[in-house]
């Protein structure tokens, strides 16, 4: 995730072959990122600053990345972005609406290089 002034990069494992609910909380007067996995919580909570090895000098505003290369063949399905950080419960409330994880029976190739938001 990226400001004009931080930037912050965090990878975590998924289970190769299942869809995986992810969620992401990001407070930017805190400066803290949350995330949600699978209906719970990500054990660390992020404290984001300067990440010189991940800023991207081309990001002006705000922008969220999704996937940075590293798991190339991964699918994207129903992203969506609120203008406030959503709470715990309303992220196991979305989860527990798609009945949590599932084998996946086809693969869907998609590209996700990043989403501005003003």
């Amino acid at each position: 995730m990226n400001t004009s002034a931080h930037s912050a990069s965090y990878s975590f494992n998924v289970a190769k072959g299942f869809w995986t609910y992810l969620g992401f909380s990001w407070y930017n007067t805190e400066k803290l990122l949350t995330i949600q996995q699978n209906g719970g919580t990500s054990p660390t909570t992020i404290k984001w600053n300067v990440c010189h090895a991940c800023a991207r000098s081309q990001t002006s505003n705000t922008s969220v990345m999704l996937g940075a290369g590293s798991f190339p063949n991964a699918s994207f399905d129903e992203i969506a972005i609120w203008r406030k950080p959503l709470q715990k419960e309303k992220f196991v409330d979305i989860y527990n609406t798609y009945k949590g994880p599932c084998k996946t029976k086809r693969s869907i190739v998609s590209s996700v290089y990043g989403y501005f938001v003003e």
